[in-house]
């Protein structure tokens, strides 16, 4: 009887010990969601603490941080929790813009932002992408025809008159 209570309490116990482990990690990722819902929601301000904004940096979907303003605007609710939290804790002169200097002098680890960088500093890029060059030709390519098109019609109305 008494090897049964203590098996019970001894997995009651490894049960509260995942709970109580697991719990803050599911907290910050609670809060990183609920920044990236109000940004999605177009509701983001700097209500949150600034881990829920690192956090949210860091989750940030590798699809959403490339092709939208996400990162900007949550680095720039992140400031301003942060410039909020200064306020709060000392009325000190030039509190916040020694916060803005810090994060804007921060390097951005930002793989694209990388490959972005080596890209403009290659001195062997042309001027314009061949993309863009193949893309362009084909767009005057598709005008032309349209232009051979109407002018053909054109030509058939007046033979036809």
């Amino acid at each position: 009887m008494k090897t049964r209570q203590f098996a019970a309490a001894l997995v009651l116990s490894a049960v509260a010990a995942t709970v109580a482990l697991t719990a803050p990690a599911r907290a910050a990722s609670g809060c990183a969601a609920a920044v990236l819902q109000a940004w999605d929601d177009g509701n983001l301000d700097s209500s949150y603490a600034p881990i829920c904004y690192r956090e949210a940096l860091r989750e940030l979907p590798e699809d959403i941080r490339i092709y939208s303003s996400a990162r900007d605007d949550i680095n720039r609710a992140l400031i301003a929790s942060l410039a909020k939290q200064s306020m709060r804790r000392a009325h000190q002169v030039g509190g916040v813009k020694g916060i803005v200097r810090k994060l804007s002098s921060a390097r951005s680890t930002d793989p694209v932002s990388k490959q972005a960088a080596v890209a403009a500093a290659d001195p062997t890029a042309s001027a314009v992408p061949l993309t863009v060059l193949v893309a362009g030709v084909g767009a005057l390519a598709l005008v032309g025809a349209a232009s051979i098109s109407v002018l053909a019609r054109r030509v058939r109305r007046n033979k036809a008159t």
